[in-house]
């Protein structure tokens, strides 16, 4: 919502009851109505871009829109070749910069558009979804958070067909108030040679590598074994750390403390959690509706604790030769073996430790780790 429109709200709250009353329903028939806002606002920008009613902005060159700072670096086309068809796909590096001064702002791969001379449009893919399109190139993310004066930067690819004649990226502010930019592609697309799509990388799931489930053990020597759930996080926010970790973000960049959203991708958290699911169904563990159970506030807090216990770890995998796209899955392994043992004691149910095991895989890759002391 636009900073104007919740003044106005905010203004209406403390008027009188009444008015408050009007600005609530006001609020819920903006969100009732924005989809088809939405549609008939594209509706709008199709036809005007398929007239030629457009300003054409530049490439590599920055551009204000509203609170936001945005440019597009590069534009750049490859033909994959998948299974036995071809697919084009339009690549589109971009970059945010936060201009408000004042807020943190939002920014999505759903603010980017692709339109073809006819009007027609094109969403960028997910790597959720589309993880092959990306084995070659840093996807933006789903969603991110910038602080005044930070920038963000990645990839968005956009399936097209081949005979689609691209002219225009759009970029859109908001959805109210919106404020757009048209930036002209039309014979500005680099032309990349094209590229087989790799074999999409699964851990194996069927069969633990016992090498794996070597250095879990060992990785189990270091901690306390005096409180099970103090372990499990830990070994929890270590599977969380060394995804982090395994993204191109410079952490020594921010805050040690700081939460840092938008780094792991959630292609990457969905294989993570198959992992954990298929672990427990291997070692006869069933949790059930493991969303149904609730993480203690005793069994929330992030453990600066796991810093100390990083060099270790990375020590036992590097003697186990394990390579370090494997770490996560080494220290998720330790972590379900504590919850194993606390169902076989009658410590911990299956499912609260699973619950704990995947809170803390999350919390350990959004924060930015303390230094070892």
């Amino acid at each position: 919502m636009d900073k104007e429109i919740l003044a106005i709200i905010t203004l209406f709250i403390f008027a009188s009851p009444f008015i408050a009353l009007i600005a609530i329903l006001v609020f819920k028939w903006l969100k009732v109505t924005r989809p088809a806002r939405k549609r008939i606002q594209a509706q709008i920008a199709s036809y005007k871009i398929s007239e030629g009613q457009f300003t054409g902005r530049k490439l590599q060159e920055w551009l204000t829109v509203g609170d936001y700072g945005i440019i597009v670096h590069r534009v750049a086309e490859q033909t994959l070749a998948a299974s036995q068809k071809q697919q084009r796909v339009i690549y589109a590096e971009v970059e945010y910069r936060n201009r408000s001064g004042r807020e943190n702002l939002s920014c999505r791969r759903n603010q980017w558009l692709l339109y073809d001379k006819g009007g027609y449009t094109y969403k960028a893919e997910t790597e959720l979804t589309a993880a092959h399109l990306y084995a070659a190139k840093r996807y933006f993310g789903g969603e991110r958070f910038l602080n005044p004066g930070m920038n963000a930067r990645g990839w968005l690819a956009f399936q097209v067909p081949e005979d689609a004649n691209i002219i225009v990226l759009q970029f859109l502010s908001a959805f109210i108030g919106t404020k757009t930019a048209d930036i002209s592609v039309e014979g500005k697309i680099e032309t990349e040679h094209s590229a087989s799509t790799p074999p999409e990388k699964h851990f194996p799931i069927q069969q633990i590598d016992s090498l794996l489930n070597k250095a879990a053990a060992d990785f189990l020597g270091l901690l306390s074994n005096a409180d099970l759930k103090n372990d499990i996080v830990l070994a929890a926010e270590m599977a969380g750390l060394k995804l982090l970790r395994a993204t191109t973000v410079d952490l020594s960049k921010h805050n040690s403390g700081h939460m840092l959203l938008g780094a792991v991708s959630d292609q990457t958290y969905h294989q993570m959690q198959r992992f954990v699911f298929t672990w427990e169904w291997n070692n006869n563990l069933t949790p059930g509706n493991f969303k149904e159970v609730n993480v203690p506030d005793d069994a929330r807090e992030y453990l600066p604790a796991i810093s100390q216990l990083e060099p270790s770890f990375d020590s036992i995998c590097q003697q186990y030769a394990i390579h370090p796209e494997q770490y996560p899955f080494v220290a998720a392994i330790a972590a379900l073996k504590l919850v194993a043992v606390g169902e076989k004691l009658g410590l911990l149910g299956v499912g609260l430790g699973q619950a704990m095991t995947l809170y803390h895989i999350t919390v350990g890759s959004k924060i930015i780790p303390y230094p070892p002391v």
